[in-house]
């Protein structure tokens, strides 16, 4: 009798467990399916162990010969004729989406403490905050595997890629970046947001030199730079464009160098989304 109440106990709570893997409602990866097929079998056998009565199963095929009675039969049929895996059960993939882009940092690589002379020889880095977003929940998580910018001014095109995450207003009252970490590809969860701050230099073989850019600027008096940022994931590739508004900036860094006799290290300043 003991042993009957013990079967019963054990079977009972496993299908409840099971039972409530079901309706937490959160899809089955491969590995778990596999994991509470075998615990739901082993429920049933403890189940089927305390009814009166005798169950037999023989099974026989090419070099298999399996015999049981019992909670054991009851086992092996559970375990071997289940269900296969629903796949329509399994999370969608992740879709990857981005807020409208706001802001965008002009800046030369070289630190603060540098001579104008090193600033203007440094290459200028491009930096956008961008908002991340795995909307589709329940879903596979999305890798976010790089970041792109480009844009032409001045007869020229400047084309970047991303190199580090940083924090641009940190250190030194906003006048340098934080670093955080060297740029490299991320995961995204389903229903999950991440905000990045995303350093881009020119790619290999490019020259794109702070002290040319400035120059430009100084000369022509941009109104606006039309920006064009791209995220490829494992979900595709995202776009977006912009405008930076230079206008306001480009009297800013005329006073500046009237003032101080050098040239900004940076020019930051907002970015209309098209």
């Amino acid at each position: 009798m003991f042993e009957r109440r013990v079967g019963l106990g054990v079977g009972v709570i496993i299908v409840f467990f099971v039972m409530y893997l079901v309706i937490r409602d959160r899809p089955f990866q491969p590995s778990l399916y596999q994991l509470v097929r075998i615990i739901l079998s082993f429920a049933i056998g403890a189940l089927v162990a305390t009814v009166p009565g005798f169950l037999g199963v023989t099974l026989k095929g090419p070099g298999v010969a399996i015999r049981a009675g019992g909670g054991i039969a009851a086992f092996v049929l559970t375990y071997f004729f289940s269900p296969g895996t629903i796949t329509s059960l399994q999370p969608p993939a992740g879709q990857l989406s981005m807020d409208p882009l706001r802001v965008i940092d002009f800046r030369t690589l070289a630190g603060p403490g540098k001579t104008e002379e090193e600033r203007r020889a440094s290459q200028m880095a491009v930096t956008f905050p961008v908002v991340f977003r795995n909307s589709v929940d329940p879903a596979k998580s999305v890798s976010v595997e790089a970041t792109n910018i480009e844009f032409s001014f001045a007869g020229e095109k400047y084309s970047y890629h991303w190199r580090d995450f940083v924090k641009m207003h940190e250190e030194n009252y906003g006048k340098w970046l934080g670093k955080e970490d060297d740029a490299a590809p991320f995961a995204l969860p389903a229903g999950q947001i991440i905000y990045k701050e995303i350093l881009h230099v020119p790619k290999t073989g490019e020259i794109a030199t702070w002290g040319a850019f400035i120059d430009t600027v100084d000369r022509i008096k941009p109104k606006e730079i039309e920006v064009r940022f791209e995220a490829s994931s494992n979900s595709g590739t995202i776009k977006s464009v912009c405008r930076a508004q230079m206008e306001a900036r480009v009297k800013e860094m005329e006073d500046f160098i009237s003032t101080a006799k050098t040239v900004p290290g940076r020019i930051t300043t907002l970015c209309e989304v098209l």
